[in-house]
């Protein structure tokens, strides 16, 4: 499944949603499940993912393919867990590979 981007108007006015689908594009039937009164919508694309990466002592995890709000979860659920295992080498990539591990507010200074 992916989740796709969608510019949308409705009956109670207009957003940016997320659709997901298996399909490359959602349909005007997925859109209108997936957004209360839907009207019309633009295509914006998929939503993008990301790579969490960080180390332990029991060695590397990887967490590919992840949209934000995934890695918002992952992300607050490791800097609890810091306080108890050393965590090191944490980095969120980006389809590119850089890094942008700091647009995720998990990660920001607390």
């Amino acid at each position: 499944m992916t989740i796709h981007l969608i510019a949308y108007t409705s009956r109670s006015g207009s957003g940016i949603a997320q659709v997901r689908t298996s399909r490359s594009r959602p349909s005007w039937s997925q859109c209108a499940a997936a957004i209360p009164g839907y009207v019309t919508g633009e295509y914006l694309g998929p939503a993008p993912t990301y790579t969490l990466r960080y180390v332990t002592p029991d060695g590397e995890t990887v967490f590919a393919d992840r949209d934000h709000s995934a890695i918002e979860t992952l992300a607050a659920a490791l800097m609890r867990e810091c306080d108890a295992v050393t965590v090191t080498d944490i980095a969120v990539l980006d389809f590119r590979g850089l890094d942008v591990t700091f647009d995720f507010v998990a990660f920001r200074a607390r």
